[in-house]
């Protein structure tokens, strides 16, 4: 059962094809994409970013032959710089391994670019670790 809040939700058309999107079925559609955008802007919450060190969750797990184990997740708390010592924990609290991360890769439309720091919120591929997998916590070396 759904709630009336959860029944009052804003209603979309467009076109994919076309290449427009409108909040009434007959147009205006000279206006692209943009009435999505503002509405994502409107009704999508910002991010929630926790106070303290460095912790991130691995959700996405990939190997490539130049960088090694690339680990995929979004930042929960603090910030993350180049060559920053880190360790991973599993769901258990059992210590996984300690290392540095050699490449963080921040997602810019389709492309993965090397930034030399990522903070809080921001969903960043990491590399330069062995053993950490999905679901493990990479964090700051002061977390326990």
């Amino acid at each position: 059962d759904a709630t009336d809040e959860q029944l009052d939700f804003p209603i979309l058309y467009g076109s994919g094809r076309d290449g427009w999107v409108s909040e009434n079925p007959e147009g205006p559609k000279d206006q692209g994409l943009a009435p999505l955008f503002d509405l994502v802007i409107k009704h999508v919450p910002a991010p929630t970013v926790h106070p303290g060190p460095f912790r991130m969750i691995g959700t996405i797990l990939e190997a490539n032959p130049f960088l090694g184990r690339i680990i995929t997740g979004r930042i929960e708390s603090g910030t993350l710089k180049s060559n920053q010592a880190v360790k991973v924990l599993h769901h258990d609290g059992t210590q996984v391994e300690t290392g540095r991360i050699s490449k963080i890769l921040a997602f810019r439309g389709l492309e993965r670019q090397p930034i030399d720091e990522a903070q809080a919120g921001d969903i960043v591929a990491i590399a330069g670790l062995s053993k950490g997998t999905v679901a493990d916590t990479f964090c700051d070396p002061s977390v326990t």
